[in-house]
């Protein structure tokens, strides 16, 4: 039986501990949960993007697509 893991918050500490667990234990099955619509992102990049050549899609850690292949 492998392990199930909900981690509460998707930010940089939830997606670090997300990943670590990966890492540590291939086969548990974790849940990353959120409030937020986005994917997680470096929130510190906010303040460094320029609203001109500002793309949402730039801010994502990993693309949609790892969090449902993990």
């Amino acid at each position: 039986m492998s392990e199930r893991i909900i981690i509460l918050g998707a930010g940089i500490a939830g997606l670090s501990a997300c990943e670590k667990i990966l890492a540590e234990a291939p086969g548990a099955e974790v849940t990353l949960l959120s409030d937020e619509q986005d994917l997680p992102y470096l929130r510190p990049l906010l303040s460094k993007l320029g609203l001109s050549t500002f793309r949402r899609d730039s801010l994502a850690i990993h693309p949609a697509d790892w969090y449902v292949s993990q």
